[in-house]
């Protein structure tokens, strides 16, 4: 079927006439809910909460009560109100938290205005990096941008940190490259694919690799100089709770949209976990390969959307907005592949609907059975072998 042909006329307002109404729907929520509550009694901004928390703790000098759940709870309590029932954990690692520290200072709700801004502003400033501004309007109408946003999350930094990485990558900055990706270590797993890359291409990337070390020595002296009381109890986090935290009671497993929370989805840990790595063992085989055939540095737009594609496969923890970085890949497949514009936009048609769907039908699943099939997941897949087929093709 000729999509391109088809996606024409009325049907290309459909994305833009779904996306106002979330947006009308959520704004409608917030608007009329009760003080720091929206129309359903959740918390607005709702992850926001415990970005704000963190930053209220580190301004007050608390920086080792960071990882204290009991203390943060309490300290959200005073901050939404007695009403406030749900807990929202601060996971990532401490150096992040002083990006919000300015922003505790506001009333929560001003401040999560100020943070929706600045999201607004990264993301424009990453499709601008990735040479693609244009699709900003139509990047708002993707259901992963509008979660980061409600969500108040921070899938926007990593947006824009990747962006800036590939910026200087493709611009031959490589040093500067490497110790920008560093940054992003407050999610560690999201260097995964472009440091597999560059550790497959280490005689052109050497600098970039150098530069990621350097990055990170920054990183660890801003740890453990700025923080040391941070930097010790999450070491003591990361070692007893992080590694199950998506086994917990309250995670919110329906939005989970990687293989690995798919197969926790159908399976107890002792199945789900082996195949899980089983699975990003064949990510990596197949990216390898892919990469044994012919690096070309005048390819690198399709390179540096491989890699990102590779990071979201082998991620141990991936929540729906982060389904956000799939632009970098969208944007630079579209540019760097204009003969297969009739694929991709069949992949971003059902891209699109998928992951406006799926939690919402995982949700359903699992009210009336303990097991659920996340179908975001059965997408990606189909879409990441797709564009693995093409390439074959090309070669």
């Amino acid at each position: 079927m000729n999509i391109i042909r088809y996606y024409t006329g009325q049907r290309q307002n459909y994305p833009y006439i779904f996306g106002v109404a979330i947006w009308l729907a959520w704004l409608v929520s917030i608007s009329f809910g009760s003080g720091n509550f929206d129309l359903g009694g959740q918390v607005i901004g709702t992850d926001y909460l415990m970005f704000y928390t963190a930053g209220s703790t580190l301004s007050a000098g608390d920086q080792s009560l960071l990882y204290d759940f009991e203390n943060q709870f309490q300290r959200q309590v005073e901050i939404i109100g007695p009403d406030h029932q749900d807990f929202f954990a601060y996971i990532n690692l401490p150096f992040l938290a002083w990006l919000y520290v300015p922003l505790s200072n506001l009333p929560y709700l001003w401040s999560f205005a100020v943070w929706s801004v600045i999201g607004l502003a990264l993301l424009w400033g990453s499709l601008k990096l990735l040479d693609r501004p244009q699709a900003f309007l139509l990047s708002l109408t993707f259901f992963p941008v509008i979660a980061n946003f409600t969500f108040g999350q921070n899938a926007f930094v990593s947006l824009f940190l990747l962006s800036v990485v590939y910026a200087c990558w493709v611009r031959d900055r490589k040093l500067a490259a490497g110790m920008i990706l560093a940054f992003l270590l407050y999610k560690p797993q999201l260097v995964m694919g472009i440091g597999f890359l560059w550790v497959l291409n280490f005689r052109k990337d050497l600098q970039a690799l150098v530069g990621f070390v350097l990055g990170c020595g920054l990183v660890s002296a801003i740890l453990f100089l700025t923080m040391p009381d941070a930097t010790a109890a999450y070491g003591v986090f990361a070692r007893d709770v992080l590694p199950t935290l998506s086994e917990w009671g309250e995670f919110p497993i329906v939005h989970m949209h990687q293989i690995r929370g798919f197969w926790q989805l159908l399976l107890p840990s002792v199945l789900s976990e082996p195949l899980w790595i089983i699975g990003n063992l064949i990510g990596l085989f197949f990216f390898w390969q892919l990469w044994s055939r012919g690096y070309a540095d005048g390819d690198k737009k399709f390179w540096f959307a491989a890699a990102i594609l590779l990071t979201l496969w082998t991620t141990p923890h991936a929540i729906l907005y982060d389904m956000s970085l799939l632009l970098i890949p969208a944007v630079l497949l579209w540019q760097a592949r204009p003969d297969w514009h009739n694929q991709l936009l069949a992949v971003f048609m059902w891209g699109w609907l998928a992951y406006m769907f799926s939690t919402p039908l995982t949700g359903a699943q699992l009210a009336i059975a303990p097991i659920a099939v996340q179908i975001s997941v059965i997408f990606f897949i189909w879409a990441v072998y797709t564009v693995y087929q093409l390439a074959n093709t090309d070669n």
